[in-house]
């Protein structure tokens, strides 16, 4: 065996038949801008989070409000939080839409707000005087799924699968 490589089979072959994609064109093609700094995700969702809750209030009876200091350890007040951050930029970002903070605001925010917060139905009911507080067992599953179902199983409206075989026929 050879130490040298094959090189046509280490070189990528450019097809002259495929145009190149010109990220100065403005074709709509996402090319990312050696300008634009990489953003820090977690800073950036860190600075929404706390300057949101900032402005946030609860209005009439704060019994059946429930938070938990430790708001990061609940999945589900996490992808829902992260929703929010993400529609949120996007509402700011359409700031040309004239209705685009609006319906953050009613379609969003109030939405996830009354679940998030919801003392008897929230993902932070059990954390009345710390995280998990009133939970017997803080690593039980709230929802045991049980079984999953049969491989036969389909989503409905779900494309068939084929699994490929590994076997040669």
């Amino acid at each position: 065996m050879s130490d040298t490589h094959d090189t046509e089979a280490d070189v990528d072959v450019i097809d002259p038949d495929v145009d190149a994609v010109d990220p100065e064109a403005g074709d709509g093609s996402e090319w990312p801008s050696p300008e634009e700094p990489a953003i820090d995700w977690r800073a950036d969702f860190l600075g929404w989070f706390t300057a949101h809750f900032a402005t946030v209030e609860v209005t009439g009876s704060k019994d059946g409000v429930t938070w938990c200091k430790q708001w990061w350890k609940h999945p589900e007040a996490v992808a829902r939080l992260w929703a929010l951050y993400l529609a949120h930029k996007q509402a700011w970002e359409l700031a040309d839409a004239l209705s685009a903070k609006s319906d953050w605001w009613h379609y969003h925010w109030d939405h996830h707000r009354t679940i998030l917060l919801d003392s008897q139905l929230g993902p932070f009911r059990d954390c009345v005087d710390g995280h998990l507080s009133k939970r017997r067992n803080a690593e039980a599953p709230i929802i045991a799924l049980g079984d999953l179902p049969p491989n036969e199983w389909t989503p409905p409206d779900a494309p068939a699968y084929e699994p490929e075989s590994d076997i040669d026929d």
